[in-house]
């Protein structure tokens, strides 16, 4: 590097200073190259912003067997002999003279040519976190496995690095490497303040997958984002597609069709179907999405948890039947059984009285404070005191 950098002004400097002996110096126009050679294929430090350095790798060409096929058959001393001899005067005019530049914007364009060598020997050149940071962004590991977004946040990757790679970095070499890496958002910037919920916190976050459907979505959308179901994804990514890339519309359609009806049909497939068209329906009534929530399988494969129609759809049958009193009483005993009776009950589908009111004030209360934890207890109290039926102790109190 220290040597790079002294003879750096011998290419850039655009005149030089000439000092013949025995004359008065002179400056004149720099119109030097300079070509250096290495056995070493990482001889140089080179920055990715680096502008100047042209680099050729011969070592796939050159093999040591071929080097030494041409030291026995005397190419090389034919090589030298010429050199040494006037004949190299010929070749200089050749070049000089001669030889016609096809394109000079070549040579003009401000850098020296983009190579593969080049491209390899800035990459060997780089911190080794960094290094290790772009075959993580490449092969999708970790922290850019299948749980990442798309975005970070510089001072989570920097704890991620130092707690879980237990190494140490400069902080610079970091945000280097996502201004390097980063996409732009709506904005023209690379970096976009974000709002989560749970701590109020408005962090400032890198785009690393060029995502339009990520780009348009608010502040609070990207604070949960990390919140949402795998199914939740699936279904945003589905409803960007079939509206903006008419390329892959056919071909989401052909495959959801093939799922549903045709040759990868089979019988759980077909019932899970019905089963969302069902679910669709149920959500538009407000009690019956209520409900629904109580209906979960506790675990599904690689997905969110399902509702359990066979057996919701007794009760639904039931509520349909039922008179408004009757439905009242139905959805008392229904939710004294659940484990938190007061969070989906459908109140201001059906009624609403004192003991509705307080059961909405222990659902909105953000529980943030101590002030809020005493306002849920006297709430409780009072709800025990209006129907003292309601299993509302904690499961370790029993």
């Amino acid at each position: 590097m220290e040597i790079s950098n002294k003879l750096k002004p011998f290419w850039t400097d655009e005149d030089c200073k000439i000092n013949p002996k025995h004359i008065r110096p002179f400056r004149y126009w720099n119109n030097a190259n300079g070509m250096c050679n290495s056995n070493e294929q990482d001889c140089l430090h080179i920055s990715k912003s680096a502008r100047r350095y042209g680099v050729i790798n011969l070592y796939d060409r050159l093999t040591i067997s071929q080097l030494k096929k041409w030291e026995a058959d005397g190419t090389f001393k034919r090589i030298y002999d010429f050199i040494l001899s006037d004949k190299i005067k010929h070749l200089f005019h050749y070049f000089l003279y001669e030889v016609k530049i096809k394109d000079w914007k070549l040579f003009n364009g401000g850098r020296a040519p983009e190579t593969d060598a080049l491209k390899v020997m800035q990459e060997e050149a780089q911190h080794p976190t960094i290094q290790k940071l772009d075959r993580a962004l490449k092969q999708n590991l970790a922290p850019f496995d299948k749980s990442f977004p798309g975005f970070v946040i510089l001072d989570d990757l920097l704890d991620f690095i130092r707690e879980t790679w237990k190494t140490q970095i400069n902080e610079k070499w970091v945000k280097d490497w996502l201004k390097e890496n980063g996409f732009k958002w709506n904005n023209g910037q690379q970096t976009r303040q974000i709002l989560i919920p749970q701590t109020g916190a408005r962090p400032r976050v890198w785009l690393l997958i060029n995502s339009n459907h990520l780009r348009n979505l608010s502040q609070t959308e990207l604070g949960t984002y990390n919140n949402k179901g795998w199914n939740d994804h699936i279904e945003q990514h589905l409803n960007l597609h079939l509206k903006t890339d008419s390329g892959k519309r056919e071909d989401i359609l052909k495959l959801l069709f093939k799922i549903a009806f045709g040759d990868r049909y089979n019988p759980r497939l077909e019932n899970e179907f019905y089963e969302d068209l069902l679910a669709n329906n149920y959500k538009k009534e407000s009690s019956l999405r209520k409900i629904m929530k109580k209906f979960q399988y506790i675990k599904v494969p690689a997905g969110d948890d399902r509702t359990d129609f066979k057996k919701m759809i007794p009760i639904v049958k039931e509520l349909r039947q039922a008179t408004q009193e009757e439905k009242k009483k139905i959805l008392r005993e229904f939710f004294k059984k659940s484990k938190d009776p007061f969070w989906h009950l459908p109140s201001d589908f059906l009624y609403k009285d004192e003991e509705d009111k307080i059961l909405e004030a222990i659902a909105s209360n953000p529980m943030e404070t101590e002030e809020d934890w005493e306002r849920e207890e006297e709430l409780f109290k009072r709800l025990n005191k209006i129907d003292p039926s309601y299993n509302l102790k904690d499961e370790d109190e029993e």
